[in-house]
């Protein structure tokens, strides 16, 4: 839950092409203010550097990308 930017009023969408064996073809699609926000993108942000923090400090796990900027 705590990783879900739909909670901040932005939808974040991807579109995979036909090409079967590439990844190459996956596409991330921001849509910005699609519904109300429950939680700020400040508070948002906040808590993704926290998980990022903890993350690199036990684990060298990837945190996904951001896109709402």
């Amino acid at each position: 839950m705590l990783q879900t930017v739909t909670y901040t009023g932005n939808k974040l969408a991807r579109v995979h092409s036909k090409i079967l064996f590439s990844k190459e073809g996956q596409d991330h699609i921001a849509i910005e203010n699609t519904h109300p926000a429950i939680i700020s993108m400040e508070v948002f942000e906040k808590v993704q550097e926290r998980i990022e923090s903890k993350t690199k400090k036990y684990t060298t796990a990837k945190v996904p990308l951001r896109i709402f900027q």
